[in-house]
């Protein structure tokens, strides 16, 4: 069960590193 929450963050953490990466593209 950890594991899967442990995922979320993860994938949660990279979306939010992908989108300073666009705002700082633009």
């Amino acid at each position: 069960v950890q594991e899967i929450n442990k995922t979320k963050q993860a994938v949660i953490f990279l979306r939010r590193i992908k989108a300073w990466s666009d705002v700082l593209k633009v």
